[in-house]
């Protein structure tokens, strides 16, 4: 079972102590607020972030990754579910590449069970599940079903 608990970076923490006396707790607030919509939690059922919200695996319709064009590393992870989108930066995480890892690993096992959960669904004669299409895609610059280019590193989707 893929889980995993995300603290702020060392650095991060220091910027917000750093901050509290030269901007009379303004500056720390701000970088506090900022972190809010970060994940605390990556579980196989979903995210959970610093906000206590709940995203699921289910409502995700796209996780794209953006790398350093230098060096390869994972600098950013947009995530756009439903209810809107987040934007996760990955420096200000705790080891933040694994984070980005298990983050990738835990959506994409997610949608290998609702294709197997959908597969035997189809067997069953479920048209409502049988309708909906999950499709995963690492290759760059590969079009998406709406026609628009898409320039990422890695872009995993689920379309609905």
């Amino acid at each position: 079972m893929v889980r995993m608990d995300v603290t702020l970076a060392a650095r991060y923490r220091v910027w917000m102590l750093m901050l509290f006396p030269s901007t009379l707790g303004i500056g720390a607030l701000a970088l506090w607020l900022r972190a809010l919509n970060w994940p605390r939690r990556i579980t196989l059922d979903g995210v959970i972030l610093r906000n206590r919200r709940v995203i699921r695996w289910q409502s995700v319709r796209e996780v794209c990754v953006r790398r350093h064009c230098r060096d390869g590393h994972v600098s950013r992870i947009d995530i756009r579910y439903a209810e809107g989108s987040i934007s996760i930066p990955i420096k200000p995480l705790q080891d933040g590449q694994s984070v980005a890892r298990v983050l990738l690993s835990a959506f994409r096992e997610a949608i290998s069970r609702e294709r197997h959960s959908m597969a035997a669904a189809d067997l069953d004669g479920d048209p409502i599940v049988a309708n909906r299409q999950l499709q995963s895609d690492d290759r760059v610059g590969k079009h998406d079903p709406r026609g628009q280019m898409r320039d990422m590193g890695e872009t995993t989707r689920a379309a609905a």
